[in-house]
């Protein structure tokens, strides 16, 4: 940059008085020109003065927000990367690390000046970096001497302008959510009641239903939906059934939504123990009782078609909406399907014991008479809310109480609380964000399991479905829900598990070989394991964004 010296200035101005071609004694209107010609010049150097500067600053303080722009997105991508590996890391200990990013980012920037001024920069450079760990985001302030001279300062008019030290600039990053729906889908069976090495835990220790809880508390602590951030969530507890909750029952029946059957397909006709000595009853069809007792909202995957027969719809057929063909009010589990015919006299030698429906004929010693719907537990689905408050409150009253693992209504039940077209099946403002618009709205399913399935019949048999007609396997739904655009994320406590479940649970995910997100998280094997996986996607699910 060319450079004037108050020397070079004074000597302008003494070359136009001098300068014999303006007779000042002569003319006196000359001279009044003159001058005001030597004022324009003076002026004009002036003004080129202070342009040529403030172009310099801000040059300066560019190259400074670059450095600071891309000093804070590094800093968010490693901040996040240790919160995925180690969520429990001391605030003091992320600090130190995301600064220290942070000023290799600045000081990198930095590297195109010259030597001299590359040193100056660095030695002065002062960095304050703030981390919002709770709000998933940070901000960089940074001031630095970057080198180089105010040409103003150079002007004998302009001595008392004091040459620029330093500028400073801040960049701040955040993870932000798109509008997103998120549907947890939580498997409720007893076994959620165990630790994850197995076992009753004792005191001090945890469940695995209580970790898992906790642990969807955080995320939803996470994602921090509210009425402005266009975030919802919602809740589907899951074992062999669903739930809807008290209010909807009666309007699900008035509109036809669940009907009580005339006859239902079960995959067993009854249940016996001890399970090594059991010869599989052969899935069958089955009449049930006129009166059917008070319906408590427990749902599975069969529909009442018009002869009134309630069996496992076709696969195509499984999202649609209930008004087409309505859902069969469950009275027993369709999958494990105990028999309403108790009528077994005399009972087989190997027969422990069968729930039936009202009656003990024939086998009042071996037979246990039980509600037609014991297995309903109050776990119910709750809608999408934004209500952060509603949402965890239903979370934190989860139990565990089912008997089996039937994962495909914890899919398919999800993606349903999902569809814009199923919103009027729901009770209360179960669509915050208008997502009738195709890709507007980002949908994503997380499932939780802690065992294999038993959806398709008992025993030896209970993952063959082609043999067990009345259940739907996970990937038949999981495909449905991925047809849809949802993404899927799986979580999965279950001990030793085979590459066979492995596979299964990867392939139900949105696992892709060339996809950075990370979809499975199969390898639960402490309690901070499960923590972990909730809150790993909770960050992938947020967008990291620059702020200012």
């Amino acid at each position: 940059m060319a450079m004037f010296s108050r020397k070079a200035a004074a000597d302008v101005l003494t070359s136009l008085v001098k300068n014999r071609r303006f007779r000042f004694w002569r003319d006196t209107s000359a001279a009044a020109t003159a001058l005001m010609g030597v004022a324009v010049v003076v002026m004009s150097v002036g003004a080129g003065a202070f342009i040529t500067d403030h172009l310099w600053v801000v040059d300066q303080r560019d190259k400074l927000k670059s450095a600071t722009d891309a000093a804070s997105v590094a800093a968010m991508v490693e901040m996040n990367s240790i919160l995925l590996d180690n969520p429990n890391i001391a605030d003091q200990e992320l600090n130190a690390v995301v600064e220290d990013v942070a000023r290799r980012f600045v000081t990198a920037n930095f590297a195109d000046l010259p030597p001299d001024r590359y040193a100056q920069a660095v030695d002065s450079l002062q960095l304050e970096v703030t981390v919002d760990r709770q709000g998933s985001a940070l901000s960089v302030q940074a001031e630095a001497d970057l080198g180089g001279y105010l040409f103003s300062s150079m002007l004998p008019l302009l001595s008392g302008v004091k040459p620029l030290s330093s500028v400073g600039v801040g960049s701040g990053a955040r993870q932000a959510l798109a509008p997103t729906h998120v549907v947890l889908a939580i498997d409720t069976s007893k076994s959620m009641k165990k630790k994850l090495s197995g076992g009753d835990p004792d005191p001090g220790e945890f469940s695995k239903g209580e970790l898992t809880r906790d642990a969807a508390l955080a995320l939803v602590d996470l994602l921090n939906p509210n009425a402005h951030n266009q975030i919802a969530v919602g809740l589907v507890p899951w074992n062999v059934h669903v739930q809807i909750s008290g209010n909807l029952q009666q309007v699900w029946t008035d509109e036809g939504w669940a009907e009580y059957p005339r006859s239902r397909r079960y995959g067993a006709a009854f249940s016996c123990t001890p399970i090594s000595n059991c010869t599989n009853s052969p899935a069958r069809n089955e009449d049930l009782p006129d009166q059917p007792p008070d319906w408590k909202g427990c749902l599975d995957e069969q529909r009442v078609d018009v002869d009134g027969h309630a069996a496992r719809p076709p696969d195509e057929g499984l999202l649609d909406h209930p008004s087409t063909m309505p859902f069969a009010q469950g009275l027993y589990t369709a999958t494990y399907g105990y028999a309403y015919n108790c009528q077994q006299d005399p009972a087989p030698w190997w027969f422990g014991t069968q729930y039936c429906y009202g009656s003990t004929q024939g086998a009042a010693d071996l037979t246990a008479q039980a509600d037609a719907q014991y297995l309903c537990k109050a776990n119910y689905m709750r809608p999408l809310s934004s209500n952060i408050d509603f949402i965890k409150r239903f979370i934190d009253r989860l139990s565990f109480e089912g008997p089996f693992t039937y994962s495909a209504l914890g899919v398919l039940w999800a993606q349903r609380m999902l569809m814009h077209q199923w919103a009027d099946v729901w009770d209360g403002d179960v669509d915050p964000i208008d997502s009738s618009q195709e890709g507007y709205v980002r949908r994503v399913i997380v499932l939780f399991t802690d065992g294999v399935d038993t959806q398709c019949g008992p025993f030896e048999h209970h993952r063959n479905c082609d043999v067990w007609d009345v259940g739907l396997a996970r990937s038949v739904a999981c495909e449905a829900a991925k047809a849809e655009g949802t993404e899927i994320f799986v979580v999965a406590a279950i001990r030793s598990m085979g590459d066979e479940i492995g596979r299964e649970l990867r392939d139900c995910s949105s696992h892709d070989d060339n996809s950075e997100v990370q979809y499975t998280f199969l390898n639960i094997n402490t309690d901070d394991d499960i923590a972990a996986a909730f809150s790993s996607i909770g960050l992938q699910l947020k967008t990291l964004r620059r702020t200012y």
